[in-house]
C-alpha cells in the first residue's frame, strides 16, 4: 500500500470512528455551516430531544433552534475568536414550540474549505428546576426564625442560614468551614459517623442539645435533624430553635408548683403548732412576770418566753409561705416603706460592722402593695447580705423607677452565691447556713411575697465579688390582677 492509500485509509478510519461517536452520543449533536447556519449533520439524540426528523433537520438552518439568535450568533463570534470552549446556558425550542436551557461545547474549524461548527448540546432543565428549588429553599431557610444547617456525610457544614450566623456570632463563611463538632460539645468528631447513620435510619430526629457560640457561650438547643436526599446527594438538614427561654418557664412551673405542695404542707404544720405553742407562749409570760428577777427560775422562764417568740415567729413565716395569707394591697409610698424597714436593719449592721448606703431615686411615686410584706423581703435580703459579709463590708439598699415598675435593689460586697446553687436558693428550707443559724425560708418567702405582687426578682452574683438581688413591682396590681 503507497503512501496516498495509506493516507485515505487514515481518513476512513478517522471518518468511521467520528461517524460512530456522533451518533451514538447521548448528547444531541449538530454539525452546521457558520457562515450560512445550515445543518450538515445530526444524530439521533438531537431528533429525539428536539422531536424534528433527520430529514428535516438537513432543510433546517441552526438558527431554527435557537430560542436566543442574538446571543448564540455572539458566543458563535466569540468561539472562532477562541474566547470561549463552552456556554453553560442558552435557551433552544422544540418543535413544539417548548423552550428549554442547554449548555453547549462547540468546536470551530474547516471541513472541505468550510467555515464549520460541531456543537455537543445537553438538555439542562432538570438541572436548572434543582437550582432554582436550591435558590427557594435558601430564601425560605434565610428568612426562618430557626436555625438551619446542611451538613454532609461528614459532618460539614454545606449550608447555614443567617438565623445560625445571628444564634452563634458566626459569619457564614466562617461556620462553612466548621463542622458540627465545632459548635456542639456533645457531638465530637468521633462520635458522628454513629449520629450520621441513626439519622439516616430514623430519617427524622428530635433531641435536645447544646450549642457553643464564637465567644464561648452554651446554651441549649431544640434539634429536628432530617435525612434527604437532594441533587442526588445525602444531607442532614437540621433545624435548631433556642429553647433558653423555654427552660426557664418550665423551671419556673416546676418550682411554683413544688412551691405550692410545699406551702400546703407548711400550712398544715403551722396550723398544728400554733395551740400548744401559744400556750406554752401563754404560761411562760404568765410565770415571768409573777417570779421576781432574783429568783433563780426567771431566766430560765425568759429563755423559755424567748424561744417561744422565735418559734411563733417561724410558724408565722411558715403561713405567710403557705399562700393562705393573701397580700392587702394599699396605694403606699415606697420611699417610707424602704426607709421603715431600714430603720429595723441599720442597728443590726452597725453591731456586725457592716456600712448601710441607700440610693433613692427623686422620682418614685406611691406603688399598690402590701406594705408588710415588702418590707419583710427587704429585710430578708438584708439580713442574708450581713450574714454574707460575716467580717464587715458594705451594702446598698437602691430604691429607683423604670417605665411603670419601681425597683429595690440590694447589692453587697460578701462572698457572692456559687453559679452550682443559684438556682436552688428559693427553694424552701434549703440553705448554706450552719445548723441552728438559718431555716432556709428567708428567699422562698421573698420568691412567695414578689410572685403575690405580680413582679419578677433577679440575681446578679459573682464568687468573691458579692451579690445583688434586684426586685420590680408593678406601679399599679389592678393592671395585674384579672378582673373579679
Amino acid at each position: 500500500m503507497d503512501k496516498a492509500e495509506k493516507i485515505e485509509q487514515v481518513l476512513r478510519d478517522s471518518e468511521e470512528k467520528y461517524r460512530k461517536v456522533f451518533s451514538t452520543s447521548r448528547d444531541s449533536c449538530f454539525l452546521f455551516d457558520l457562515e450560512t447556519l445550515d445543518i450538515l449533520d445530526v444524530n439521533t439524540a438531537a431528533s429525539t430531544l428536539y422531536g424534528y426528523s433527520q430529514v428535516e433537520f438537513l432543510r433546517m438552518k441552526m438558527s431554527a433552534v435557537w430560542a436566543q439568535p442574538e446571543q448564540s450568533m455572539a458566543s458563535m463570534r466569540e468561539m472562532v475568536n477562541d474566547e470561549i470552549t463552552f456556554i453553560p446556558l442558552r435557551y433552544h425550542k422544540k418543535k413544539d414550540g417548548a423552550i428549554f436551557p442547554v449548555e453547549v461545547t462547540p468546536a470551530y474549524f474547516q471541513l472541505n474549505g468550510r467555515k464549520v461548527v460541531f456543537g455537543a448540546i445537553r438538555d439542562i432543565s432538570e438541572r436548572v428546576k434543582t437550582e432554582k428549588d436550591l435558590q427557594f429553599k435558601d430564601f425560605a431557610l434565610d428568612h426562618s426564625a430557626d436555625a438551619a444547617f446542611w451538613m454532609d456525610p461528614q459532618g460539614r457544614f454545606v449550608y447555614v442560614n443567617q438565623a445560625a450566623c445571628a444564634s452563634l456570632g458566626y459569619t457564614r463563611e466562617e461556620l462553612l468551614s466548621m463542622r458540627l463538632a465545632d459548635i456542639d460539645p456533645d457531638f465530637p468528631v468521633e462520635v458522628w459517623p454513629q449520629a450520621w447513620e441513626e439519622v439516616r435510619r430514623l430519617k427524622v430526629r428530635t433531641l435536645v442539645a447544646r450549642h457553643r457560640t464564637k465567644e464561648g457561650r452554651i446554651f441549649p438547643v431544640e434539634v429536628t435533624a432530617n435525612y434527604v436526599i437532594f441533587s442526588g446527594q445525602e444531607y442532614n438538614c437540621t433545624m435548631v430553635r433556642n429553647i433558653s427561654d423555654r427552660q426557664r418557664l418550665e423551671e419556673i412551673a416546676r418550682r411554683s408548683e413544688k412551691m405550692s405542695a410545699i406551702g400546703q404542707l407548711a400550712a398544715g404544720v403551722a396550723h398544728e403548732l400554733n395551740n400548744p405553742l401559744s400556750v406554752i407562749l401563754g404560761f411562760a409570760q404568765s410565770l415571768a412576770r409573777r417570779v421576781p428577777e432574783s429568783d433563780p427560775t426567771a431566766d430560765p422562764l425568759r429563755s423559755v418566753e424567748r424561744e417561744a417568740l422565735r418559734c411563733r415567729n417561724l410558724v408565722q413565716n411558715l403561713l405567710l409561705f403557705s399562700r393562705e395569707h393573701k397580700p392587702g394591697f394599699s396605694l403606699d409610698n415606697p420611699v417610707t416603706m424602704l426607709r421603715n424597714a431600714m430603720s429595723l436593719v441599720e442597728a443590726q449592721a452597725k453591731v456586725k460592722r457592716v456600712e448601710v448606703r441607700k440610693e433613692i431615686a427623686p422620682d418614685v411615686m406611691s406603688v399598690e402593695m402590701d406594705t408588710n410584706q415588702i418590707q419583710q423581703v427587704i429585710i430578708n435580703l438584708c439580713s442574708n447580705a450581713m450574714d454574707a459579709m460575716p467580717d464587715g463590708g458594705i451594702f446598698t439598699v437602691g430604691l429607683g423607677r423604670e417605665d411603670d415598675e419601681i425597683s429595690i435593689r440590694v447589692a453587697d460586697t460578701g462572698s457572692g452565691i456559687p453559679k452550682e446553687i443559684r438556682d436552688r436558693i428559693w427553694e424552701p428550707f434549703f440553705t448554706t447556713k450552719e445548723a441552728g443559724k438559718g431555716t432556709g425560708l428567708g428567699l422562698s418567702l421573698v420568691y412567695e411575697i414578689v410572685q403575690k405582687h405580680h413582679g419578677q426578682i433577679d440575681l446578679e452574683s459573682e464568687v468573691g465579688k458579692g451579690a445583688a438581688f434586684t426586685l420590680y413591682l408593678p406601679m399599679s396590681q389592678s393592671k395585674q390582677l384579672p378582673p373579679i
